[in-house]
């Protein structure tokens, strides 16, 4: 799999398919909204396309079918909170009755794991109704293992294994909180607890050997159908995908055509959009991120095929069109002096 050696392996920890619905949370602009259905649909078609399945599904059947790359749905769950009035989305407590855990929050992992067929799941940092995410067996284990089937490994978010001690204070010693996670049925620590503190938790009797091979278990065997013990990847099916066929026509027509259809304009004063491109006399453009590539990455982005800034896009678009930089808008005098100028370089 081409991947211009950002990335390492075949197991990708997305799609973020939490419910956004708090627009303080940092991490929103990954989502796909506040829309649990939306979500759920949105979950199953990602998980599909970049783990090998058909759009309609059926081509990978659980445990049995070799994947183009693994997905993991993430995070899980009730995690929509960053950091507010003091309280951060490491030691957040997310309290949540039955009914909107049932109606807002599980949807989408639901439908991840029973339509997308999802072959990971990340667990939150979060605490739910006072119990970390990443050690609630009945979050892990009885529902998303037992009533919806899944079969994969779960994995903690990073270093939320030790924030269940150093943070939240749940678990009184390093080992404690070890054996919380694998006796819920977390599989895999990204951070070095597990690491460090599992050979004492199983001297102290805190942890047994049958609960280190199962998370050993559900681990490899997402790696075997990834095919990594098969021999020379390039004579397996997903083995010669290369540069060439990365950023071409055909992908970025596609990626054009689910920009276009993911917009959604909320105000259109006066109809002014779209602009008559023929009748457009000139524009201006203000500020300092219209012409600002760098804020088009958002995070944890990969490389682009080409930069299109906002302004770049105008210029292209209507010939006359002037740029005036602005480094800070305050809303008083500065913002009518500024918008005095727009009004004077367009017309």
């Amino acid at each position: 799999m081409y991947n211009n050696d950002q990335a390492k392996g075949l197991t990708f920890w997305a799609p973020n398919i939490n419910v956004f619905r708090d627009p303080r949370w940092g991490r929103g602009q990954e989502t796909s909204g506040e829309d649990p259905f939306v979500a759920a649909k949105y979950s199953v078609a990602y998980v599909r396309g970049i783990q090998g399945d058909s759009f309609k599904g059926g081509r990978i059947k659980v445990n049995d079918t070799h994947l183009q790359t693994s997905a993991c749905c993430k995070h899980f769950t009730a995690y929509d909170l960053d950091n507010w009035n003091g309280t951060t989305r490491y030691i957040f407590n997310a309290i949540v009755n039955k009914q909107d855990m049932a109606d807002t929050y599980q949807p989408p992992f639901q439908s991840c794991v029973e339509e997308g067929s999802a072959s990971g799941i990340m667990c939150a940092y979060n605490q739910v109704n006072g119990v970390p995410s990443c050690a609630d067996y009945n979050l892990l284990s009885n529902t998303a293992r037992q009533q919806w089937g899944f079969q994969g490994y779960i994995t903690s978010d990073c270093d939320a294994v030790a924030i269940i001690h150093d943070e939240q204070g749940y678990a009184k010693v390093p080992e404690d909180a070890v054996a919380d996670v694998l006796k819920a049925g977390m599989d895999i620590d990204c951070g070095g607890y597990l690491k460090t503190y599992t050979n004492s938790a199983v001297e102290q009797k805190k942890v047994s050997v049958s609960e280190i091979d199962r998370a050993l278990h559900n681990l490899f065997s997402i790696r075997m159908r990834l095919g990594l013990f098969d021999g020379n990847p390039n004579k397996l099916p997903f083995g010669n995908i290369s540069a060439d066929q990365v950023c071409t026509k055909k992908h970025q027509s596609l990626a054009l055509e689910a920009a276009r259809n993911g917009i959604v304009l909320l105000k259109n004063s006066g109809r002014l959009l779209p602009l008559p491109k023929t009748k457009t006399m000139s524009l201006a453009v203000i500020g300092p991120n219209a012409n600002a590539t760098q804020a088009l990455f958002g995070n944890y982005e990969g490389l682009p095929c080409k930069f299109v800034s906002p302004l770049q896009a105008l210029q292209g678009y209507v010939n006359s069109t002037m740029y005036h930089q602005v480094t800070h808008v305050e809303i008083s005098f500065k913002a009518r002096y500024y918008f005095s100028i727009a009004n004077q370089i367009s017309t």
